[in-house]
């Protein structure tokens, strides 16, 4: 089931870029300033040399779950990240900054993700698949992808195949990092410790999302621990 681009619950970008979509190309603009309480920073990635970004669209195009990308061009002011658009893949959270779906669209994913998550064997296991992909990424570039959220999963519609966005999040690897696993299966956001009040307030798209919210990080937390990456 392909998702139609409409406006809904959210908008079409976010105080940190603007998408396009033509036709099979999913373009990224990000400007080059700091944006104030952002906790994903995009100033490393902007820096990269040439020489990162091609290592990074090499890496794409080979046989992996990283979105495919087909240019990062660097202008004065912006940068562009160009990668390949999947209408039949959608974000396995939906939260408010890629609510781009119909109403329809949205209601049957996110009953499909609920199912999906009552099997806490399927959700382990989906879990520890995408962190691979994180895992191999980092030995095979040496860089990481630092938001590893939920909303920067893009899933098909039978929940068997994905690929991982948020390209300008990229940073150097450096350390070992924790993957929280309720940060992958769900959103960050529900770790943001000035969030539990008002959430509801600055978000409201994921608790119509995640209806059962509570419940399923509570399993995650006694079923799933984070991985070192």
């Amino acid at each position: 089931m392909a998702g139609q681009i409409k406006h809904t619950l959210g908008a079409f970008g976010t105080n940190k870029s603007s998408y396009t979509i033509e036709n099979d190309r999913f373009i990224n603009t990000i400007a080059f300033k700091k944006h104030e309480g952002n906790p994903i920073d995009h100033s490393e990635f902007i820096e990269f040399s040439q020489d990162i970004y091609d290592k990074i669209i090499e890496y794409s195009l080979r046989d992996n779950s990283l979105v495919e990308l087909m240019a990062i061009e660097r202008t004065e002011d912006h940068i562009r990240i160009v990668s390949r658009y999947y209408p039949d893949y959608i974000p396995l959270t939906i939260i408010g900054e890629n609510c781009i779906y119909d109403q329809d669209t949205f209601d049957i994913r996110s009953g499909k993700h609920d199912l999906y998550m009552r099997d806490v064997y399927r959700m382990v296991t989906l879990y520890n698949r995408i962190v691979d992909e994180y895992q191999q990424f980092i030995e095979e570039t040496g860089l990481y992808i630092s938001d590893m959220n939920a909303n920067n999963i893009l899933m098909n519609d039978s929940f068997t195949k994905f690929k991982i966005v948020d390209i300008a999040s990229i940073k150097t690897h450096t350390k070992r990092i924790e993957v929280d696993p309720v940060g992958v299966l769900l959103t960050g956001k529900f770790r943001w410790s000035h969030y539990p009040q008002s959430l509801r307030v600055f978000d409201p798209v994921i608790f119509k999302f995640i209806p059962n919210h509570a419940q399923l990080i509570h399993i995650i937390d006694k079923e799933i621990a984070p991985r070192l990456i």
